[in-house]
């Protein structure tokens, strides 16, 4: 029985189940992907006997941050150069750019873009290591834009081109042309030497958080005192600032001078003609401080009575911008009469508006005040105290606590001691120039004594007869 039912199973036909899944959705289409903006985009154009290329590096960075335009300039020769061929580097090229966002001169078959506020950007070129090439940096926010080269050479003449660059958008809208910039109309803007947000940048990354002369403590510096860098060199600036670590190229460190400058103030905002200047640390002597006692019927703190002491001169001739005080050949060409004053960087105790203050001061016997400024911690000037401080001006008289009599009243008591200790420094040194000049004094009424090209010369005085 049991083999009849096993053979009769193994009779019957086979069926197979599959086992039913549920249907599935078809995997989307992997999005187009954008292709990232070139490192650098060159390019080269011919303007009549000018030949440039661009390098633009990166073609469309990230809104806010920094755009490098570098130019390579070279005149076309008639005739070949021994040296450089038919290509000659334009080297003396005074070039500027200008950086116009689209929506001031839009193409008329272009796509719509992003519309940004009106930019308007002018950069003097930095002359960069090798010849006939000029450089340029631009931080902009996101939008297209257009990149105009203006300039003159005294060789090839009139220099004329551009290009089309984006920040935060990549590629170029349709209908953009990076060798045909919209043409640029208007009053060209005024030229910076850099760029004040890339320096900021390299700064916030780049320099010291414990530089004593700086603001705010332990950040990078929003503030530099001026008594410590109006007197300090490019290169003394940036090794005082800057925290180890790679080189700086051209263009970044151009773009962090910028912004360092922009922390203190210099000598020529107080004297514009001044064509360089000599500066020390002076203490006021033994006389000096019985004359203020006497004076002002009080005493100074051993720090008040020392300050570092700029003079500036407007000198004719080649001259260094800074001259070392201890370089007496050099100094020997600054003549007393091409003094032009001197400025002193103090403060107004307890007013938080005047952290500095800077007086600038006439030449001896009277030192009257010649330009005053105050600037807060954070370098901000407050626009009422400046006012009052103005009214000074053209007041002061050495060892004379009534010579500032008349000017603004909340202040006048506060900086007759400032100004008296100021005019005292400013006769400290008058005092060693005196002393450094006196073989010089003998000439007086005759002839003057001057080195020149390491031999002494003698000059008619044509004030005397």
């Amino acid at each position: 029985m049991l083999r009849a039912v096993v053979g009769l199973l193994a009779s019957l036909p086979i069926v197979a189940t599959a086992q039913t899944e549920p249907p599935t959705k078809a995997a989307p289409a992997p999005a187009a992907v954008a292709p990232a903006p070139p490192r650098c985009q060159t390019e080269r154009h011919k303007v009549g006997k000018i030949e440039y290329r661009l390098f633009v590096k990166p073609c469309a960075p990230k809104p806010g941050a920094a755009m490098e335009i570098e130019a390579e300039l070279s005149e076309i020769l008639e005739f070949p150069d021994p040296t450089w061929g038919t290509r000659k580097p334009l080297a003396d090229a005074d070039l500027r750019a200008i950086l116009v966002n689209v929506d001031d001169a839009k193409p008329a078959k272009a796509k719509k873009v992003k519309k940004s506020a009106p930019v308007r950007l002018g950069r003097a070129a930095v002359r960069l290591g090798d010849p006939g090439r000029y450089g340029f940096t631009f931080s902009a926010d996101e939008g297209v834009y257009a990149v105009h080269l203006r300039g003159t050479s005294k060789t090839a003449g009139a220099i004329s081109g551009g290009t089309v660059v984006s920040f935060g958008v990549w590629p170029l809208p349709e209908g953009f042309d990076r060798n045909n910039p919209p043409p640029l109309t208007g009053d060209e803007p005024a030229l910076e030497i850099g760029d004040m947000q890339n320096g900021r940048n390299i700064c916030a990354e780049r320099c010291r958080t414990d530089l004593p002369a700086a603001l705010p403590k332990g950040k990078p510096p929003t503030f530099l005192r001026s008594d410590f860098a109006a007197g300090l060199s490019d290169d003394e600036l940036i090794k005082a600032v800057l925290n180890e670590g790679p080189k700086l190229y051209s263009l970044e460190r151009n773009d962090l001078l910028y912004y360092l400058r922009s922390l203190h103030w210099g000598v020529r905002e107080f004297y514009p003609e001044a064509s360089t200047m000599v500066s020390k640390q002076f203490t006021i002597n033994e006389h000096g401080q019985k004359r203020l006692n006497e004076t002002l019927g009080t005493s100074f703190a051993a720090d008040e009575l020392t300050a570092r002491v700029f003079v500036p001169y407007q000198v004719e001739g080649e001259v260094p911008p800074m001259v070392d005080y201890d370089d007496r050949v050099t100094r020997d060409r600054l003549k007393r009469s091409a003094k032009l004053g001197y400025l002193l960087f103090l403060s107004i105790p307890k007013e938080q508006k005047a952290y500095e203050l800077a007086l600038a001061l006439g030449r001896e016997p009277t030192y009257e005040i010649l330009g005053i400024a105050a600037r807060d911690a954070s370098g901000a000037r407050d626009a009422a105290t400046n006012k009052q401080l103005q009214s000074f001006v053209g007041k002061g008289q050495f060892n004379n606590a009534k010579s500032l009599a008349k000017g603004a009243a909340a202040f006048e008591k506060r900086l007759v001691p400032i100004y008296l200790r100021a005019a005292e420094l400013a006769t400290t040194f008058y005092t060693e120039e005196r002393e450094f000049t006196e073989f010089d004094a003998e000439f007086e009424g005759g002839e003057d004594t001057s080195l020149q090209a390491g031999e002494m010369k003698f000059t008619k005085d044509k004030k005397k007869k």
